[in-house]
């Protein structure tokens, strides 16, 4: 389909480029006294017109150059002819050029009538409609409180006499927020596949158009398109494309101002003067902090319901939904298991794309069954990073930081209130990575004292073991320092838990708030407690020198160690 910029930008070049007296040059107007002193001598052709005009050619050109108006230079011809001028002086009536003008304005209207059919067109292009959605809510797998939530949206349009009958009315919509990748999308779909009603989709970015009223027309059709197939489900992604607070639009721009109409024609087909009976509105978005407050009113989305990152059991189950669809080894008992300890943090489309990461290693490595192995290997990927099978260590290199891992990992098992470590490997990943250490993490939402004193003990493990086991320290441990620092400051101006500094808020960003007495009252006791973490590990890594050495043993031997080996070399303390 041809877009609206090149219609507009062939319409400009007709009004160039097009004959019945529109020229790519116009000729330029001079004086009778300067056409003499300058352009006399290459002047090839003259023609002077019934109405005065008199059109100068030069150098033979095709196109005249120059003219010049006869009735105002009255002697003009006569001073040319008192001249060597060669060529003859031509007389031509004026031209006519109605018939080449009209043949241009019929070629604009014709140019402006593609233009709008084409506008008129684009206005439903952007809106997917699907009629029969195969997906329901127990194809999503974790995201029970959601399914909980939205289950109340089924049964109004399955068993809606039942809800009149109290005097409910029926819900607008709802708004789904939450990060990206957690099951927004599949959940509205599932919806209308669970009432058995079309879904008529759009994205926000879709109603954002420069032309005024383009976006507009957008959300009129959206809703035609609806109001036509009710019962239904409307759903518009990443809404905060359409709808950010009119605040945060440029005063006096034009695209603000067709921005601010399409959010308001937006507001009034939610909750106006046309009913939407049986029209459910579902619409996503992770910026709910950027939406504008007309449009998250009852009436217009009735609930908001929040999407969150899946914890442990949840990311069980989702592993489980996609496991069941691959070609596993004979021993995958337990592996979602295994998998959802190691995935803390991913959302569902992140374990869809570990799944999907593990077939294609499978081939990779041509092998016929997806493995254990190959599972964890796609878990790293996505994590860390793929294996720098070219980036090489020195043996030098290897043995910093097999010990710099030990030392992570030594204190992360010993430690009572920070979980062992359930991979560690030295094989350079990702970027920057050299090795890691990897544990299982807490789903508890809240850390208490003791949890984040010993988390610091952790990250100063690799540095420690470094001074203690090396002949020198190295720039190895610097994330960890900077992950240190932050957590310090947290501990001490933000969570209240240092005696020094007591339960006062401290924001770093604002300083100037703050008086020089505070600020070093503060950094003196982020100090203290590096410092209070630091000897803690370094007297337990000199107590266990024996479980270091064995553990980076086993590092420099097979480079990748799992939870097994871990569990093995501490079942010998």
């Amino acid at each position: 389909m041809v877009n609206n910029h090149y219609l507009f930008g062939a319409v400009l070049l007709m009004v160039m480029f097009m004959g019945g007296g529109v020229y790519a040059l116009e000729p330029k107007q001079v004086s009778s006294s300067y056409f003499f002193e300058h352009y006399m001598e290459n002047t090839t052709h003259v023609d002077i017109f019934e109405n005065g005009m008199a059109q100068i050619y030069v150098n033979n050109d095709t196109t005249p150059t120059y003219f010049l108006n006869t009735t105002e230079e009255t002697d003009f011809e006569y001073k040319l002819g008192q001249t060597n001028y060669p060529y003859d002086v031509v007389h031509k009536p004026t031209p006519s050029n109605k018939g080449g003008l009209n043949e241009y304005f019929l070629f604009l209207i014709i140019l402006f009538i593609m233009m709008i059919r084409n506008k008129e067109s684009n206005h439903t292009s952007c809106i997917i409609s699907e009629d029969n959605v195969s997906m329901r809510l127990k194809d999503v797998a974790g995201l029970e409180d959601v399914k909980k939530e939205v289950f109340e949206f089924v049964d109004f349009l399955k068993n809606r006499e039942k809800y009149i009958k109290c005097g409910a009315r029926m819900p607008r919509g709802a708004l789904l927020y939450g990060p990206p990748g957690c099951g927004k999308t599949m959940i509205a779909k599932a919806v209308a596949g669970e009432c058995k009603v079309p879904f008529i989709a759009a994205s926000g970015s879709d109603f954002c158009e420069m032309y005024v009223g383009v976006g507009s027309a957008r959300i009129r059709n959206l809703f035609k398109k609806a109001r036509s197939k009710a019962p239904c489900i409307v759903f518009i992604d990443e809404i905060d494309a359409l709808a950010r607070k009119r605040a945060y639009f440029a005063a006096g721009s034009s695209g603000s101002s067709e921005k601010d109409v399409t959010l308001n024609k937006l507001l009034i087909e939610l909750d106006g003067f046309e009913p939407n009976e049986n029209i459910l509105i579902f619409a996503a978005t992770n910026r709910l902090d950027i939406l504008d407050d007309a449009l998250m009113r009852p009436g217009r989305f009735d609930r908001k319901i929040c999407f969150d990152l899946p914890e442990r059991g949840d990311r069980e189950k989702i592993f489980n939904n996609y496991l069941k669809k691959m070609t596993l080894e004979d021993d995958s008992d337990g592996l979602s298991e295994v998998l959802s300890k190691q995935s803390f943090g991913f959302s569902g489309a992140d374990i869809a794309n570990i799944c999907n990461e593990a077939c294609i290693l499978s081939v990779r490595y041509n092998s016929e069954n997806v493995t254990r192995k190959i599972l964890e290997t796609a878990v790293d990927n996505v994590l860390l990073g793929p294996e720098k099978k070219t980036f090489q260590l020195s043996d030098k290199e290897k043995r910093i930081v097999a010990y710099h891992e030990s030392g992570h990992s030594v204190m992360s098992y010993m430690l009572k209130n920070v979980k062992p470590p359930i991979k560690v490997s030295i094989m350079p990943r990702g970027k920057s990575a050299l090795g890691f250490s990897q544990s299982e993490m807490s789903e508890d939402k809240l850390k208490n004292k003791d949890e984040l004193f010993e988390k610091m003990c952790v990250l100063l493990g690799g540095r420690v073991a470094e001074e203690i086991f090396c002949e020198n320290i190295t720039t190895g441990a610097s994330d960890d320092i900077k992950k240190l620092t932050t957590l310090a400051y947290l501990y001490v101006s933000r969570y209240g838990m240092d005696e020094s500094v007591g339960m006062f808020y401290f924001d770093r960003e604002c300083k100037d708030r703050y008086s020089e007495t505070l600020k070093n009252k503060v950094d003196t006791a982020v100090q203290k407690i590096i410092n209070r973490a630091y000897e803690k590990t370094k007297e337990m890594l000199e107590k266990h020198r024996h479980l270091i050495k064995k553990f980076a043993k086993k590092l420099l031997e097979k480079e990748t160690v799992n939870q097994i080996d871990i569990d093995i070399i501490f079942s010998h303390m």
